[in-house]
Formats: structure tokens, C-alpha cells, sequence
């Protein structure tokens, strides 16, 4: 089975040749995939794989295995992770952010 990391790389590959350079070196926040906890403001927890950091203050990506889909979140000031929302395919989540 193809690992997350490997099915990112090649969806950011095809989309740059496809598209053309987005001018950011998207693969440069690429983080070793970790299982981390995602909050919402009414307490619901989602256990998502994060998959990509934009520094310490920034987006984070992962990837829901339930749903096969990538997501938005972010660290608040109270050190949690919190969930934006599911947005389908690693490019486009990455797009929306």
C-alpha cells in the first residue's frame, strides 16, 4: 500500500505538471506523518494524521483515514489542534488555506 507521504508527493508532482509551479515549495512543510487529536469548538474530537506544518503558527494539513480526505486545521494559543474542515484532495486543501 502506498504510504501517505508517497501519495502526496505524487499528487503535488502531477498538479505542478498539470498546472505549472505554484511558486512554493509546497513538499518543504511536508512532515513525517503523525496521529494527532483535532477539536472543534463544541468539543467533538477528530483523530486525523497530520501530514503538513506552515511553521508553528500556520495550517496544519491531515488526512482523515475514516473518510480517505485531507483537512484544514490549526494550533490556537492554548496549544490544541483545532479543526477547520474537510476539504477533499492534498492540493486542493492546500489551496484553500
Amino acid at each position: 500500500m502506498e504510504s501517505i507521504k508517497t501519495m502526496i508527493i505524487k499528487e503535488i508532482d502531477e498538479y505542478e505538471a498539470t498546472n505549472g509551479s505554484i511558486g512554493y515549495d509546497v513538499k518543504s512543510n511536508l512532515v513525517e506523518p503523525i496521529a494527532e487529536s483535532y477539536y472543534t469548538n463544541d468539543g467533538h474530537v477528530f483523530e486525523l494524521i497530520t501530514v503538513f506544518r506552515e511553521g508553528e503558527d500556520g495550517y496544519n494539513i491531515a488526512y482523515d483515514p475514516d473518510d480517505k480526505l485531507f483537512c484544514l486545521g490549526y494550533k490556537n494559543k492554548d496549544e490544541k489542534l483545532y479543526y477547520v474542515g474537510h476539504y477533499g484532495s492534498f492540493m486542493y486543501t492546500y489551496i484553500c488555506m
